[in-house]
């Protein structure tokens, strides 16, 4: 940033939290003078924001986009009189918003629901997908999956995805082991998603991208068992270095759909 006088950037949460880990590892003497950081493409953990805010003394901007919805939706402006709250979102710009409970009908400020676009701007489908063009244009809105509330200010905040994993009765929010696994140094991208289970119902499994360089091993599922229960513990994980597109992966067969699998790396345990 200082070779090219950047005044800002904007990175995913796992390229955020790398460069908070090099900040705290071996810290510049001096650093650009930033007017804004954003973040984008998955949901970054309140903790991140407040350190990136501090150790680079620039307002966190928090976005909001979909490639459906011509790439971005939402975002947030700097700080003025609205105090800022991590994980909320202005109101969108060029589209419509609304929050669908389950037979299509908006929901009221506080009560959460599917969050889904509408306007000209919003993909009629997609190629070759008919499944998901069915369920994601249901009720005349684009469908995100993204579980979400309006607060009285009309802002956006997203809590979690709507398709939560259910293990014999134990729920699994994917975006809550999501979280989890590209917190680990060696992984880039992670994707949870559900396949079948004679016993359980439905079962947790996840694919990953490693960083460069990076040798992934069952240590991955160790690291999942010092923060979760172990139900909610993925029971394989899949190594890929295709880009994982994240938007309609929700079992095993989408996740092949969206990415080439090079190698399936089978890491199972006892629960």
């Amino acid at each position: 940033m200082n070779n090219s006088n950047a005044t800002w950037y904007m990175a995913v949460p796992t390229t955020q939290q790398i460069i908070l880990d090099r900040h705290f590892s071996n810290p510049e003497p001096v650093y650009p003078r930033l007017r804004f950081i954003r973040s984008c493409s998955a949901a970054l953990a309140p903790s991140i924001l407040i350190q990136q805010e501090e150790a680079f003394g620039a307002p966190f901007l928090e976005v909001y986009a979909m490639i459906e919805v011509t790439l971005l939706i939402a975002w947030n402006t700097f700080p003025g009189n609205r105090p800022h709250v991590a994980g909320s979102i202005r109101k969108p710009v060029g589209q419509e918003m609304a929050v669908l409970g389950e037979n299509g009908i908006v929901q009221d400020a506080g009560s959460t629901g599917d969050t889904c676009f509408g306007g000209s701007n919003v993909t009629k489908g997609y190629k070759n997908y008919p499944d998901a063009n069915k369920s994601a244009s249901e009720f005349r809105w684009l469908q995100t999956g993204d579980l979400g509330y309006t607060g009285s200010e009309g802002y956006l905040h997203l809590v979690s995805r709507i398709k939560e994993i259910n293990r014999g009765g134990g729920k699994i929010s994917p975006i809550e082991v999501d979280a989890c696994l590209v917190s680990h140094p060696e992984i880039a991208q992670a994707v949870a998603f559900r396949v079948p289970d004679d016993k359980y119902g439905e079962e947790i499994n996840c694919a990953i991208i490693a960083n460069e360089g990076a040798t992934i091993d069952e240590e991955v599922l160790k690291f999942c068992k010092r923060y979760f229960v172990a139900f909610k513990v993925p029971k394989k994980v899949l190594l890929t270095d295709a880009p994982l597109k994240l938007s309609h992966v929700k079992s095993l067969g989408d996740l092949l759909h969206n990415t080439s699998l090079h190698k399936s790396l089978l890491l199972s345990f006892l629960g």
